[in-house]
């Protein structure tokens, strides 16, 4: 029942899904990926930046707002109670407070979460996510980077000194600065100034998953509570925002 709602979640499931998948396949060298790639077309590297952090501001967008949407459709979102079409019967309203008392704990779940927080500080306060990638160069130096402080693509590889000029002149060619994503963190702040981090994909991961399953619970809860019963659609956009 209620397919219509529903529609409108699970297009936001389907675009995290698609985002998190960006943010892997951006990280993937251009060679293992486009068969007509040659090597006289320069050197290999992976122009990852600032694409990669765009995927992940939009992932976290989608993902957050999975939650919001099931409150907005099923229950009580307690900022925007009376933006609907039309006043609700009584019927109704007493069914969006019981679905809303049990969806409740989900929803605290969701947005207690690590990549929740993150969201909050990149659309509500700094503008960029808090995390950090580290990546080297192949017999060369580290670098760390963030949204803000871009690495290089490229850098050249360190040699002892002394080394043979003629050596130099065939492996001193600058070398790709490429991270993989094992390398990325989100780095979550604490009271005390220091940081906590955790491994970004995994904590990406873990996000998606915990939407999945608000969603399923979400779905027993809004057969239980509302069955077959007449729910009214949430406007398609504030009245204070409409021409």
């Amino acid at each position: 029942m209620h397919d219509d709602l529903w529609q409108g979640v699970d297009f936001k499931v389907a675009e995290a899904e698609f985002f998190l998948d960006r943010m892997g396949k951006v990280l993937i060298p251009r060679h293992l990926t486009d068969r007509n790639w040659q090597a006289a077309y320069g050197l290999p590297t992976v122009h990852w930046q600032p694409d990669f952090y765009f995927y992940l501001d939009a992932f976290i967008a989608a993902a957050r707002s999975i939650a919001d949407i099931v409150q907005k459709c099923f229950g009580w979102d307690p900022h925007s109670k009376k933006e609907w079409p039309e006043p609700l019967d009584d019927d109704e309203r007493r069914r969006r407070d019981a679905f809303q008392a049990e969806f409740t704990a989900h929803y605290a779940k969701v947005n207690g979460h690590a990549v929740s927080r993150v969201r909050t500080g990149t659309f509500h306060w700094g503008g960029t996510p808090s995390v950090q990638t580290k990546a080297r160069v192949f017999g060369g130096g580290d670098y760390t980077g963030s949204p803000k402080q871009a690495i290089p693509i490229a850098a050249p590889r360190q040699f002892p000194p002394g080394t043979d000029a003629a050596y130099l002149a065939l492996f001193g060619a600058p070398q790709p600065v490429e991270p993989s994503w094992q390398d990325f963190t989100l780095e979550i702040p604490r009271d005390d100034g220091t940081r906590e981090s955790k491994p970004l994909f995994a904590a990406c991961r873990e996000y998606l998953e915990s939407a999945r399953l608000l969603v399923r619970e979400s779905r027993e809860i809004a057969q239980r509570v509302h069955g077959s019963s007449m729910l009214t659609a949430p406007l398609p956009l504030p009245r204070d925002k409409r021409a």
